[in-house]
């Protein structure tokens, strides 16, 4: 017993001088980077800096200079191919870097033989002079790729005004519009669109919706509107609420009594993180690696990005938390198919569409998460619009995410209203939400 209790006084002699030791360490860190003189930036660097910003803005005039060459078609709205340059200087992570190896890794819109003969073929510069691919990337090497750019078709549409004032401006998008410019889309985008023809030049992007969303889309018309509406985005004082078509009877959930919430809801609470950002693929992340996330961040286990690398050097990410409720409204035997409300509690890239998945009822045709391409528009299927594919020559990828790049204009989900800090917004409901509309598949 005098034995054991020894032991105990000397592992608390041993814990508190393990501490005390600690707390030293501490103290003497905090004292040297206190002490370490801040390094001072030369003139080198900021005359470094001035010459990009000159640079960027002149990128930028040139950009909002371009005037391609428009056409609808059959309700279809087309850019004609155009000469396109891109530049930019070259990122951090890129130093050291063989131009090729960055080109493939970083820009996933054409593949190795491509990016070899343009480089042979001076449509690949680096400062503006021929290079190769085994070129090694510097501090303030400046990258340019002059290409024949297409773009994918959008619906050609009359832009819904859904509010404006001093502050905001709220529309509503059409499906297949992507609400900025991105890899398959320049001037067939909602901010392009809304900037050239609309006249709005300084708009602000607030949020985003999928292209083949549609619904509501906030910008803002200055700095202060934009802040205050961020601030208030990803709290309980931004209220949103969503239509969704859904495959199955939705109402035969209502059984699963441990779905429900006090609201009388059907809730979701399922971790979401990236399988592959570069083509937009999303997925719930299983119960055991959300434990193992939640143990690091309980142990301070914490990474300084949301992304992070595997042993075998492929990009991993963290899960985020994301949570929705869901309401029946009807079912249509003939369709097989149930037009739901939906409340997101978070805002997780494709929250809805995986949540509704994850639940058993997927949206009826999203083919990313469970549905199947079904199109109500038949000019959009039309083959021909096969030569205005962004890069369709070239992309090698045959998965459902690209396949259905193209046809897969339109899914069946829609943000109806938002609710913020005084403002209302709200759209008319979508024709597919109504009990009337005629759907020929039965899913």
């Amino acid at each position: 017993m005098e034995d054991s209790l020894e032991e105990e006084e000397k592992e608390e002699k041993e814990e508190k001088e393990e501490k005390d030791e600690k707390e030293e360490k501490d103290l003497i860190n905090k004292k040297r980077n206190r002490e370490k003189p801040k390094k001072k930036k030369g003139k080198g660097y900021f005359k470094k800096k001035k010459e990009q910003r000159k640079t960027k803005q002149k990128i930028l005039n040139e950009y909002y200079n371009l005037k391609p060459v428009i056409r609808i078609e059959n309700n279809v709205r087309l850019i004609e191919p155009y000469e396109f340059k891109y530049q930019l200087y070259i990122k951090r992570r890129w130093l050291g870097k063989k131009l090729l190896e960055v080109l493939e890794s970083e820009f996933h819109s054409y593949n190795k033989d491509y990016y070899i003969n343009a480089i042979n073929e001076g449509k690949i510069l680096i400062n503006e002079k021929k290079t190769t691919e085994d070129y090694i990337l510097k501090d303030n090497d400046f990258l340019s790729h002059l290409t024949i750019r297409k773009e994918n078709p959008i619906i050609f549409k009359k832009i819904d005004i859904v509010f404006e004032d001093n502050d905001y401006l709220v529309v509503d998008k059409p499906s297949s519009w992507p609400v900025h410019i991105c890899g398959a889309y320049n001037f067939n985008t909602l901010q392009r669109i809304l900037m050239d023809e609309y006249k709005y030049k300084d708009i602000k992007i607030l949020h985003r919706l999928d292209k083949q969303t549609s619904g509501i889309v906030i910008f803002a018309k200055n700095i202060n509107s934009a802040e205050l509406f961020r601030s208030k985005l990803h709290t309980d004082n931004v209220q949103k609420i969503y239509f969704a078509r859904v495959k199955g009877d939705f109402n035969n959930i209502y059984k699963q009594k441990e779905l429900i919430n006090n609201n009388g809801r059907i809730v979701c609470k399922k971790y979401i993180k990236p399988l592959d950002k570069s083509r937009g693929i999303h997925i719930d992340v299983d119960d055991k690696e959300v434990e193992e996330f939640l143990n690091n961040q309980k142990n301070n286990i914490k990474n300084k990005s949301s992304k992070k690398l595997s042993d075998d050097g492929v990009e991993k990410f963290e899960p985020k938390y994301a949570e929705t409720e869901f309401e029946f409204l009807f079912y249509d035997n003939k369709s097989n198919t149930s037009v739901v409300k939906c409340y997101p509690k978070t805002g997780r890239t494709h929250q809805i569409r995986i949540h509704l998945k994850c639940l058993g009822y997927p949206i009826a045709n999203d083919p990313c998460y469970g549905g199947i391409i079904y199109n109500d528009m038949k000019e959009m299927e039309n083959p021909e619009l096969k030569e205005y594919q962004y890069n369709s020559e070239i992309n090698e990828n045959k998965d459902i995410f690209s396949v259905s790049e193209l046809f897969c204009y339109k899914i069946w989900l829609h943000a109806l209203s938002y609710k913020f800090d005084g403002y209302a917004f709200k759209t008319k409901e979508p024709d597919w939400a109504d009990k009337n509309y005629i759907i020929e598949n039965k899913f």
